[in-house]
């Protein structure tokens, strides 16, 4: 029997599964960086201009990374 470390499925998941995590994070930055600059330079509420739609937009991602990363996982172990 084959450890998780040498077992190349195990691998292959393991590394979709930390990208996939680090796309939401990622993607909360590029979305909240820009709104944040401009409503700051305009003296405007920056929660409500740059937090929250930049918070919508890495959940949606979040929960598409998760449906990606589910597909692929029954992919690689049905191979």
């Amino acid at each position: 029997m084959q450890s998780a470390t040498t077992d190349p499925n195990q691998r292959k998941l393991n590394m979709v599964r930390y990208g996939m995590m680090v796309i939401p994070v990622v993607a909360w930055v590029v979305a909240f960086a820009y709104p944040f600059l401009v409503s700051n330079a305009f003296q405007q509420d920056w929660i409500s201009a740059a937090l929250i739609p930049s918070l919508i937009i890495a959940v949606v991602v979040g929960v598409i990374c998760f449906a990606v990363f589910w597909a692929y996982k029954r992919f690689v172990l049905k191979m």
